[in-house]
């Protein structure tokens, strides 16, 4: 049964999960108000996923960035037809993790963005130099993952000097595994990468939003300065390993871009299809 659409604040969880989106409303006491989803086999069966998901040989497990977008546009419609948005003050969320590699000539603004379209219509899968990504099931890029640890000295000083030793779900691993197994073009077409949950936030929010700290040191590639006088900073040689030269290391650390340790995100739905907003 819809929600009142008068009253008190809501406020708004999200989960990027591997076989849906799914939104939670509480009130202030924290009281469920309503629940809301899409499941992405069900509902969008054009991307004949399985699990939301799609099997290759190799221990590969890919998911269509595309459909995270079609499935936020179908879940922020099914929020708005049952509950006054208006009351939302907050927004949270979480997402499964994987990687948005977005191409260097797409990267749009924004801000710029047309509140009256959906958000499908404007990042197409023609958006992406990986339109379909590795998820957190992957395990296909361990090798790679290991390769970095010994290049760094063994598990022991690798997680002395980045916070973490090898493991397949290392973005390292995976941006290192996409520059030296797949077609050269899709390395040299990226012009940013993101984690699914600052993607999200990012399409929310209608501003690019960084990833925050615990995030970035589970990349394998994050100096966390904790009480010391170094400040926390993105590992250069981890960088130039990753990329293969020291230029082309400079260029993922451009991919990544900052790190918020400190900022909680706020945001709004002021880039959806909305009325009245």
């Amino acid at each position: 049964m819809p929600a009142p659409k008068t009253g008190a604040a809501l406020f708004l969880g999200l989960e990027l999960a591997t076989d849906q989106l799914r939104a939670s409303i509480v009130d202030e006491s924290l009281d469920l108000v309503g629940v809301e989803c899409v499941d992405f086999d069900s509902e969008l069966p054009e991307y004949q996923t399985q699990g939301g998901m799609f099997t290759t040989p190799g221990d590969a497990y890919t998911t269509p960035v595309d459909m995270w977008i079609k499935s936020l546009d179908t879940l922020l419609e099914k929020l708005h037809r049952n509950y006054d948005l208006t009351r939302i003050k907050s927004i949270g969320g979480s997402a499964q993790h994987a990687l948005v590699w977005w191409k260097s000539t797409t990267v749009p603004s924004l801000s710029s963005l047309d509140p009256h379209l959906p958000l499908h219509t404007h990042f197409p899968a023609l958006s992406f130099s990986l339109p379909n990504t590795p998820i957190a099931q992957d395990t296909s890029s361990h090798t790679h993952a290991l390769a970095i640890e010994a290049l760094l000295g063994g598990p022991d000083l690798m997680a002395s000097r980045v916070g973490t030793c090898a493991n397949g779900s290392l973005m390292a691993a995976q941006l290192l595994r996409v520059r030296e197994s797949w077609p050269q073009e899709v390395w040299a077409r990226t012009g940013r990468v993101q984690l699914a949950t600052s993607f999200i936030s990012s399409l929310i929010a209608g501003k690019w939003m960084p990833m925050g700290e615990a995030e970035a040191s589970a990349t394998g590639m994050w100096v966390h300065g904790g009480n010391s006088r170094e400040a926390s900073h993105w590992d250069e040689g981890v960088l130039e390993i990753v990329g293969g030269s020291r230029e082309d290391g400079r260029r993922v650390r451009g991919w990544l871009g900052d790190v918020d340790g400190e900022q909680a995100v706020g945001f709004f739905f002021r880039r959806t299809k909305f009325k009245g907003f």
